[in-house]
């Protein structure tokens, strides 16, 4: 079955569909393109050998834009940056790989700023001036809204250049164009970093919020601006693209693929399924089986959550996109070691209430607090491990107790 979690209806989204009138554009009376119908075979084909819900969401996505071009005309591949912008791959990769570029351009920016004569000190996303000052870089910096809205940004940009023009920008041309964007947020986002401490400008401040739209206007939408005049669309012809004949048999080639992709979505519950937690018995804590495959184990103590063993190519059920979706806002986060687990560790925030946390990536015998480095281990099998208390001096001797092997969740030697 569609997991509703996975389609949220999120600013991206909202903003994605209000740009839609901008950004797609018919050619009617022309030869009906097929690349939307590759595309939507080839997101078909991925999602039956890996089961992963991006390509549910494309398949479907590119069917949509097939059935479309067969009914009103000819359309570029603008559609299809546009699907991907509102991706919910998006909101996954950008809420899983944000925390460690977050702490790497915060630690950039501190060397940046000591290297121009500003003494400063960062750790994890908290920066100290030499009066004292201190304050963080909220979770919105290198985040899913300045990305969203960067990616959509320029999609409207080129949409804009292919409306002047007559003709449609090719598939290479938007790709190159897509990773230039996103270098550019990256790089405003550094700059952002570096002015929010010089400004001294604190999480939820006007400053801080005008220093961020800045930002983005400066040093990715204008560039961008620049650049657009000077990367044309190329003179693509509707007719080159190969027409497509027979009406009936393109209308029952579409039901065929949507069959397939509806098949897809429902087998990827029954695949995701991980018999280890289903069986897992763990004296002293009461379990409690959760969607998705999730297990919960509770005392009095601890709150933990042990997620379903992961592939090195899918998102899992990263922490920070959990608690955020149960209203939580997450504070003070940083890589660090407890004793000697490597885990990441912060504050969780909800309405005045505050519990500490911490998870890590473990296969029951090497544990990590980095993203790449269970992506590219050999071996696999890891799961996410996230252990809550409602102290830090309570998460903390837990994690201390596990890491010597004085309490035990998976297989331990």
């Amino acid at each position: 079955m569609v997991n509703a979690q996975y389609l949220l209806l999120s600013f991206q989204v909202m903003a994605a569909l209000l740009m839609a009138p901008f950004i797609v554009r018919f050619e009617p009376n022309t030869p009906k393109s097929k690349h939307y119908l590759w595309l939507t075979m080839f997101f078909t084909a991925l999602l039956a050998l890996l089961k992963l819900q991006v390509f549910a969401y494309l398949a479907s996505g590119c069917l949509l834009l097939w059935v479309l071009s067969l009914s009103f005309g000819f359309m570029g591949y603008l559609p299809l940056a546009l699907l991907l912008a509102m991706s919910p791959a998006l909101y996954y990769v950008v809420n899983i790989f944000s925390f460690p570029i977050r702490l790497l351009l915060s630690e950039w920016s501190a060397a940046l700023l000591s290297f121009a004569g500003i003494s400063v000190q960062n750790k994890g996303s908290y920066f100290t001036l030499n009066n004292g000052f201190s304050f963080y870089v909220d979770e919105a910096c290198v985040g899913l809204k300045m990305i969203g809205t960067g990616c959509l940004g320029a999609v409207l940009i080129l949409a804009q250049r292919e409306q002047k023009k007559g003709v449609f920008y090719g598939f290479w041309q938007l790709l190159i164009y897509l990773l230039i964007v996103v270098l550019l947020l990256l790089f405003s986002n550094l700059f952002r970093i570096m002015a929010l401490v010089l400004f001294k400008s604190a999480p939820q401040t006007l400053s801080h919020d005008l220093i961020g739209v800045a930002s983005l206007l400066l040093y990715t939408f204008l560039p961008l601006h620049y650049f657009s005049f000077r990367f044309e669309p190329k003179a693509q012809k509707p007719a080159m693209e190969g027409k497509v004949n027979g009406g009936n048999y393109s209308l029952a080639l579409s039901f065929l693929l949507a069959i397939m992709i509806s098949v897809g979505w429902i087998s990827i519950a029954k695949f995701r399924q991980d018999q280890a937690l289903e069986e897992l018995q763990v004296k002293g804590y009461a379990k409690k089986m959760q969607a998705e495959g999730v297990v919960q184990l509770s005392n009095d103590s601890v709150l933990i959550y042990l997620k379903p063993k992961m592939r090195p190519f899918e998102g899992g059920h990263p922490p920070q996109i959990c608690w955020r979706a149960s209203g939580y806002s997450l504070k003070e986060f940083k890589a660090t070691n407890i004793g000697s687990l490597p885990v990441m560790m912060g504050c969780l925030e909800k309405e005045g209430q505050k519990q500490y946390t911490a998870w890590w990536y473990d296969n029951g015998q090497t544990q990590t607090n980095s993203e790449w480095a269970w992506r590219l281990d050999a071996v696999g099998g890891y799961r996410v491990i996230n252990v809550n208390a409602r102290d830090s001096l309570t998460l903390i001797h837990w994690c201390k107790s596990y890491a010597k092997k004085e309490k035990c969740l998976l297989k331990c030697e």
